[in-house]
């Protein structure tokens, strides 16, 4: 049933998907041939599109009342609400297909096989870290009343990341223990019990939440 939802979404924003792999054509075109700069711009620019196509496709379902429509199925509330974390994860994921895709065909990139797969659980788990403290938002209000909140904070986060906390700790002599921490196992166990309970907020607030 999850797994309805999340191809819901998708066909509500199938003909921004082309545009998303547009702008991360772009991305690629203005990076430098370092792994580092591959993870850092990939997962900005996968983040960045995801949060178009979230913001696009919730935004499309509350002004044709989809949302209330989905009250009137045999589903429960739970399972409305990880839906949503679940198309999250689908559309990160497969946007980090694609960019890692055009990264080694388009671009040239040679990496190690580790480097790969950290440079793909990076263009996830920074998705998945930002909106898990943006989506119980979402969930109470809607998209369509925080549509302008979400649009500056999920875009505004990332470059807080460059501009503030990078520059600090590279200032400092840390960066390069950042970029470890960042690409580590335990940042992705981190960001897991994040959203796992990001989730279970989000879904009392749903149950709270008057239509």
């Amino acid at each position: 049933m999850i797994r309805s939802l999340v191809w819901k979404d998708f066909l509500l924003v199938r003909f921004r998907v082309l545009i998303s792999i547009g702008v991360i054509a772009l991305v690629l075109s203005m990076m430098d041939s370092r792994p580092r700069s591959a993870a850092m711009f990939g997962a900005i620019a996968v983040h960045m599109v995801t949060s178009v196509l979230f913001i696009q496709a919730g935004s499309v379902e509350e002004k044709s009342r989809g949302d209330l429509l989905l009250l009137l199925l045999p589903l429960s509330r739970r399972q409305i609400v990880a839906g949503r974390y679940a198309f999250l994860l689908a559309a990160a994921t497969s946007l980090a297909v694609v960019y890692l895709a055009m990264l080694g065909v388009g671009g040239g990139m040679s990496m190690a096989p580790v480097d790969w797969l950290k440079t793909a659980g990076q263009c996830v788990t920074l998705t998945m870290a930002i909106w898990s403290l943006g989506l119980p938002l979402v969930v109470a209000y809607g998209v369509t009343r925080t549509q302008g909140l979400l649009s500056l904070g999920m875009m505004l986060l990332p470059g807080l990341w460059l501009a503030l906390i990078r520059n600090i700790a590279r200032s400092y002599g840390y960066d390069g223990v950042l970029l470890q921490a960042v690409a580590s196992p335990w940042m992705l166990a981190a960001v897991l019990v994040l959203a796992c309970a990001s989730c279970l907020v989000s879904v009392r607030l749903y149950e709270r939440r008057d239509f």
